[in-house]
């Protein structure tokens, strides 16, 4: 138990002797105190190596986050196996955590310590009275709520603030949050310390001072810092300044100036948002924003253009009356599952988009809907079309593909809430449908199908002359492909996909060539003859 949390104790129980059973009794609990509430080591490589996760900490976030939620954070942790590239987010949220004394410091502390733990900032002193870097746990403690910035609560709370928002609000939001007290947890992106590469830190804002402070220009207050970044005898010198006025902010340590296009994307102090999707506390965010569905995308050498579309009876044009605001801006945080440059924020989450590029190049792009994820990956393409219903384009050059649909409780067909197809082709759609998923294409041999749910997964391989395929459960563990033979609009006809090998001319499959094969040759030849126009392999299917 820390130590102000016992002095709560004894000075709630004086309180209520003296009949004051309105005044809080610990001043502290909720507010940031240096030494107690900040990391003793820093978010350098020196302390991490790569994104550690201990098999319970990694079931508990398969079992707080929602389908969409965990296959972005899963891609993240297969895009950065083995590497780091820091973990200033997770380190900023357990900060603040421990100000309101939700993290069990005996659980993380070091094995040689003696006595109790009573701070983060103490939970690595050891029996020589030195710090030690993380243990595995305290490590596993950062990356999950490194992780949680991939929930839809808080990528929502980033986007919202981004869209919604002016400067001046945002500025006027982080003055009010600080007003009380409170710890916040502050996020912003550019080019740290004037690099030509713009990216994203957060920090934790704990203290509010006014006055007048010329730097690059005047700014009548600051917020003091804890940066995870830097060492704890550095803290005192950083500070955000700020002028209400003309609704400007720098980070003379970073060199980060909002008039020359550095950007805060937010400063949350509520406790339950800030903890949303996390394993400790057992706080619960209620609060509702309108979504915003988020396109990423990885760096595009060519023009490009996001547009809206209207989509019916399984087909799209682009809009020609436009009611979403699509507004483009870097990566950061977890609005991205690819391997990132730009995302699209796109107000009108109920409709489709089509993202065209002037030249054939490789797509690795991911939708993020509300109940869907929607990611596409191909060598060379020039378009890709998506919409919340369950559909997804590409179109390209010849171009290898990959194709996911990732659903939410309720809301995918079958067992499985992640639909995977992959290929070659110049054009290819696939759709979620009631009896399963249609692949249409200009090319469909070699196909392969994964699908999967938290228990099994499901694989198919095939290929076919037809243009358009049924994928379709057949049981937990096993996919149909199915053809329309017969072009009434019905999948009738199952593709044959078993793996055994084939004979050469055994065109019946019964495992010899013999006169039965010749006899099918034959009836082909007088079916064309009489003007029948389906291919030699779609005439065995329906034979």
């Amino acid at each position: 138990m820390r130590f102000r949390k016992l002095m709560a104790g004894l000075t709630a129980l004086t309180m209520i002797m003296a009949g004051n059973l309105h005044a809080y009794a610990d001043e502290s609990y909720g507010k940031f105190v240096w030494g107690e509430d900040n990391w003793q080591f820093t978010n350098s490589r020196e302390n991490f190596q790569e994104y550690y996760i201990s098999d319970a900490d990694y079931a508990a976030l398969c079992e707080n986050l929602s389908n969409t939620e965990l296959r972005t954070a899963q891609q993240f942790m297969r895009d950065h196996k083995g590497e780091w590239g820091g973990s200033c987010y997770g380190m900023a949220v357990t900060s603040i955590l421990a100000c309101y004394d939700m993290i069990d410091y005996n659980k993380y502390r070091i094995d040689t310590q003696q006595g109790s733990a009573a701070s983060i900032h103490d939970m690595t002193l050891g029996e020589d009275m030195m710090y030690n870097p993380p243990t595995k746990e305290m490590q596993s403690l950062i990356t999950y709520y490194f992780m949680t910035q991939y929930t839809d609560s808080i990528r929502q709370n980033v986007a919202n603030s981004i869209v919604n928002m002016t400067d001046a609000e945002r500025l006027k939001e982080l003055e009010e949050n600080l007003l009380d007290g409170s710890p916040v947890l502050l996020s912003f992106f550019g080019n740290l310390h004037g690099s030509e590469t713009r990216t994203g830190h957060s920090v934790v804002g704990y203290a509010l001072e006014y006055g007048e402070y010329h730097l690059n220009y005047t700014y009548t207050g600051r917020v003091k810092l804890y940066d995870n970044n830097l060492p704890e005898h550095l803290h005192g010198n950083l500070y955000l300044y700020f002028n209400p006025e003309n609704a400007s902010w720098y980070i003379p340590f970073y060199k980060l100036d909002s008039l020359t296009g550095a950007t805060l994307c937010q400063t949350m102090d509520d406790i339950n948002l800030i903890n949303s999707g996390g394993m400790l506390g057992n706080t619960e965010y209620t609060g509702a924003k309108d979504f915003i569905a988020i396109l990423s995308t990885n760096q595009l050498a060519t023009e490009h253009s996001v547009s809206q579309i209207t989509f019916s009876d399984d087909s799209w044009t682009e809009s020609s009356e436009v009611t979403a605001e699509i507004q483009e801006f870097p990566a950061f945080l977890g609005t991205s599952i690819t391997d990132g440059a730009y995302n699209y924020t796109l107000s009108d989450a109920e409709s489709g988009y089509v993202l065209a590029s002037t030249g054939a190049e490789h797509y690795d792009l991911a939708l993020n809907y509300e109940d869907c994820l929607l990611v596409a990956d191909a060598e060379a393409a020039s378009q890709a079309v998506f919409h919340p219903s369950g559909y997804l384009e590409i179109a390209g050059d010849n171009t290898s593909y990959t194709l996911e649909m990732i659903f939410n409780e309720g809301y995918y067909t079958g067992s499985w809430y992640d639909f995977t197809v992959s290929g070659n082709a110049d054009t290819v759609s696939l759709q979620k449908t009631e009896d399963g998923y249609v692949l249409t294409s200009d090319n469909l041999k070699n196909i392969t199908v994964t699908a999967k749910n938290d228990d099994v997964q499901a694989n198919l391989t095939f290929s076919t002359d037809a243009d358009s395929v049924l994928l379709q459960e057949v049981d937990e563990n096993t996919i149909a492909a199915k053809i329309d033979t017969d072009e009434d609009g019905v999948y009738e006809t199952k593709l044959s996909t078993e793996s055994e090998p084939s004979v050469y001319g055994d065109l019946n499959g019964d495992g010899s060539v013999n006169a039965l094969d010749a006899a099918l040759i034959l009836q082909y030849a007088a079916y064309s003859g009489a003007g029948g126009e389906l291919s030699f392999e779609a005439f065995l299917q329906a034979s």
